[in-house]
């Protein structure tokens, strides 16, 4: 479901100090004799050189953690200040128009469609959505995915939409997530070799996690307007302690790039807020030589999905 996610950005200074001797006093001037004059008069004035172009300082890279996401996740317990279900309202048992419910594990739903007039095994999409609950715009907004030939899946996750368990904010729900593409692989007339997951906002960053995991059924992920600094959390509501560092990058992607295994494609809108941090990210993947494509495009933190979603198809129908 659609939600406004304001995202604290940290603006990143190089600020660079130099220490100067105190200047020499200077000698008493003399007056030029006329042979000095005349010999000044007769000389050519030199051609001032071309000004050099400034060279814009390169954007800083991200600091990485110090463990392995996929490793640390399988021992951490996430310590929840506050349990229950999610804090957005999202209306329980809707149904699709079109397409079926189905139970992907423990109780959790999920609605999937497979693209029209196509029989075999297809190539298929996880679309993770925004917010914190399920709404059928958002079923809508992933339909392209159909429409260009992919089966569709949009899981609902823990904690939404009057499912079963806690709400985690991203920690819990990255499981949930994996178990949707595990479930999606083992179905007849998939193709358990393609199959691709996106997201939009905190479904965009899940996406960008599931990248780190050498075990996700995953060919490439993408998504749009998901890309937050660990500085994020200290403007949100969160059901941890925003102050336990931890905590934290276990729930982002841009901490882990170094952990990146499957190919990932990040989109930004030039008017979304998180669009000051698109060089930074990119600036790390290339440092450590990791196949993340950082991609702005027009438009804001909504406007920006549909094109992201259509760039993303052309890439995934090459794929």
């Amino acid at each position: 479901m659609r939600t406004v996610i304001t995202a604290s950005i940290i603006a990143f200074m190089a600020a660079g100090c130099t220490s100067e001797q105190p200047p020499k006093a200077k000698a008493p001037a003399e007056k030029p004799s006329a042979q000095t004059a005349s010999a000044a008069t007769t000389a050519k004035t030199p051609k001032a050189e071309p000004a050099q172009a400034k060279t814009a300082p390169a954007p800083p890279t991200i600091p990485q953690s110090e463990y392995r996401f996929h490793e640390r996740r399988l021992t951490h317990q996430t310590r929840l200040q506050k349990r229950g279900p999610s804090p957005q309202a999202g209306q329980a048992d809707l149904k699709p128009d079109f397409g079926k419910v189905v139970e992907y594990t423990q109780g959790l739903k999920a609605w999937l469609v497979r693209p029209k007039g196509v029989s075999g095994d297809v190539p298929a999409v996880v679309f993770l959505h925004g917010g914190y609950a399920f709404g059928g715009g958002d079923f809508t907004d992933a339909l392209p995915f159909r429409d260009a030939g992919f089966a569709l899946m949009t899981p609902i996750l823990r904690g939404e939409n009057g499912q079963p368990g806690d709400f985690e904010m991203m920690y819990g729900e990255l499981n949930d997530a994996v178990a949707a593409v595990d479930w999606l692989a083992q179905q007849p007339g998939i193709n358990a070799k393609r199959i691709y997951v996106f997201g939009h906002s905190v479904g965009a960053n899940m996406a960008g996690m599931m990248s780190l995991m050498p075990d996700a059924k995953v060919r490439m992920t993408g998504g749009a307007g998901g890309i937050y600094p660990q500085e994020v959390w200290m403007g949100w509501s969160t059901p941890f302690d925003p102050r336990d560092t931890l905590e934290g990058q276990l729930r982002l992607f841009t901490p882990h790039i170094d952990d990146l295994v499957h190919p990932h494609v990040a989109y930004v809108g030039a008017d979304d807020g998180l669009a000051s941090f698109a060089p930074a990210v990119r600036a790390t993947a290339e440092a450590l030589k990791k196949p993340v494509t950082v991609i702005k495009l027009a438009g804001d933190h909504f406007s920006s999905l549909r094109p992201a979603i259509l760039d993303f198809i052309g890439r995934i129908k090459a794929n």
